[in-house]
């Protein structure tokens, strides 16, 4: 039996937060959400300040030009419906089916699989830019995830990087998050992140991560395991982390 490194884990492990996910998405369609609009017409409104984390105008340039984007476990209103481009959109997420059943619809001429992102249905150097918004660390092998992204980009292709990482000194007691986090398979600190993707083959092309802020938790949100695990998040999360990465053009 192959033994699952600091960076993977067993499928078992990755079901039971994809079950987790699948809850989340199901609260937030059938009663009035306390974190997102499930129409998706918040994040219409906001998708350009999103942006604007990786460097907008250059961003902007990209998505211009682009003959094919991608997001990388894009969920029911990832930033794939809604980025300005003329590009071919492909949205790409395990819970799809589950999503579309739950009552959400595709929406904006997105092309949306149903697919692991440690196993892209997509041939090489197919995509201009990547999109992999909040997911990594829901994953059962980022580094995996991150070969793949690789595989499927173009030479010099763009890779939209975003997660929440914790403070260094937390990352010694990841295993304990994870099994007190079920959606969250992994916690990693920013230095983690630049050095899962330099090994990937990126290359660091704009920083965009700032501190982030502390989420406020109602006293009714403490009575619950989720309230309080946000609470938790407020005293280990450190980086709101936006990175744009580049494939090498050799």
């Amino acid at each position: 039996m192959i033994k699952k490194t600091k960076s993977e884990v067993n499928e078992k492990r990755w079901l039971k937060a994809q079950q987790a996910e699948k809850n989340f998405w199901i609260r937030e369609y059938q009663q009035t959400s306390q974190h997102i609009d499930p129409t998706g017409e918040d994040r219409s409104v906001s998708v350009e300040c999103e942006l604007s984390y990786f460097g907008h105008e250059v961003v902007g340039h990209y998505l211009s030009d682009a003959a094919c984007i991608v997001e990388v476990g894009c969920g029911p209103i990832g930033l794939i419906h809604f980025v300005p481009t003329p590009a071919l959109r492909i949205g790409l997420d395990p819970l799809i089916r589950s999503m579309e059943r739950s009552g959400y619809r595709a929406r904006r001429g997105v092309f949306r699989i149903e697919a692991r992102g440690e196993e892209l249905p997509l041939r090489s150097d197919k995509a201009d830019l990547v999109i992999c918004y909040n997911v990594l660390d829901h994953c059962e092998s980022p580094n995996n995830v991150l070969a793949e992204i690789h595989r499927i980009l173009k030479p010099g292709g763009i890779l939209l990087l975003q997660l929440y990482t914790i403070l260094g000194w937390a990352a010694k007691f990841r295993a304990i998050f994870s099994w007190l986090d079920s959606a969250h398979p992994f916690h990693f600190s920013k230095s983690q992140v630049l050095r899962m993707t330099g090994n990937a083959g990126f290359e660091l092309e704009f920083d965009g991560s700032f501190k982030r802020p502390h989420r406020r938790v109602s006293a009714n949100a403490l009575l619950s395991c989720d309230g309080l695990r946000h609470v938790g998040s407020n005293w280990i999360t450190q980086w709101v982390v936006n990175l744009r990465l580049r494939k090498s053009a050799a």
